[in-house]
């Protein structure tokens, strides 16, 4: 979601001409940023040197 609305929400701040505004804009986008490092402590999933079948059941698996 962040990758469709952040563009557009950039590009009418920075068009606006408003050094302040697009200054919060950046604020706004590191704090959303720090939050993503907590919550990956949190909520991650341990998944180095593992494969996709381990880590989670595919959605097309039938069951026996």
């Amino acid at each position: 979601m962040g990758g469709i609305t952040g563009p557009l929400l950039f590009g009418h701040l920075i068009h606006s001409g408003d050094a302040g505004l697009v200054a919060v804009g950046f604020l706004v986008g590191a704090a959303v940023m720090a939050l993503g490092g907590p919550a990956e402590v949190f909520f991650g999933v341990r998944a180095e040197q593992q494969s996709l079948e381990n880590i989670a059941r595919p959605l097309t698996a039938e069951e026996a």
